[in-house]
């Protein structure tokens, strides 16, 4: 297992030493824990260019890196943003109902790109939840992890639905005060539901805008609020270089698979 990416930490900005590598282990543990059964992640992203997709990548290469076997990671979205930045090619809907016996015969049904095993059905865009169950739930059980980009949707017609197919969901929205009061307001209506997922809020730095709004959300609701701090590498589309934003995205990871009593 590949130690944990320490360097350069500003101890004065995040408090001791000791404090530090706590959180840091702690995340890490939630990352690398074993699963008991497959354990479903879907990022939401309510507004364009947030950078959701940006998020969803770099925790999907902390998934990669940090366990042994290879998230499954679904790209769902309209855009398809997410498959294109893997490698992974769309491909039409199958029609078959097979029952697949092996995690061989499984395998069969995605591609292995980048690290990970990828699938990009092409009626995503339209039909999200009805892809998942045709391409997707078939095959879940052969995954410690399964990672789905969902893209931008609208919370009042499609959060119910895709929210039954997760186990923690990623909230995605702009760290200004409109965009984090949505995401609040999203993050309650998920938690309404029966059998509800856990729910973590991310809140993007895009602008270098963020001031008090996250402080001032998380003390306004008990779900998760991280913010990821504007990273220029992370913006253009690249991984997260700046320390703070990696240590967000760390967080941010590690509170998508620990256990919901955790």
């Amino acid at each position: 297992m590949t130690p944990i990416d320490r360097g350069g930490v500003p101890v004065a900005m995040f408090g001791s030493g000791a404090r530090l590598h706590s959180r840091l282990t702690s995340w890490d543990a939630a990352i690398t824990r074993p699963m008991g059964a497959v354990h479903r992640i879907g990022f939401v992203h309510l507004a364009a260019g947030a950078g959701a997709t940006s998020i969803a990548g770099e925790v999907v290469r902390l998934l990669r890196r940090r366990r042994t076997a290879p998230p499954l990671v679904v790209d769902l979205s309209p855009e398809g943003d997410l498959a294109r930045r893997l490698g992974v090619a769309e491909t039409a809907p199958r029609r078959d109902r097979r029952v697949f016996r092996t995690s061989v015969d499984a395998r069969r049904m995605v591609q292995e790109v980048s690290g990970v095993l990828g699938s990009r059905p092409s009626d995503a865009a339209s039909s999200p939840v009805a892809a998942w169950r045709r391409e997707i739930s078939p095959i879940m059980r052969f995954h410690e992890i399964v990672v789905a980009d969902f893209g931008t949707r609208d919370p009042d017609r499609e959060l119910a639905e895709i929210a039954a197919l997760c186990d923690a969901i990623c909230v995605v929205a702009p760290a200004q005060r409109v965009g984090a009061e949505l995401a609040r307001v999203v993050a309650e209506a998920v938690a309404a539901l029966s059998d509800a997922p856990r729910t973590v809020i991310a809140l993007v730095d895009v602008a270098r805008e963020a001031r008090r709004i996250p402080a001032v959300l998380a003390a306004q609701t008990a779900h998760p609020v991280i913010l990821i701090p504007h990273d220029t590498s992370l913006a253009g589309g690249g991984s997260a270089r700046s320390f703070r934003a990696r240590q967000a995205l760390l967080r941010v990871a590690g509170a998508l698979v620990e256990e919901v009593d955790a």
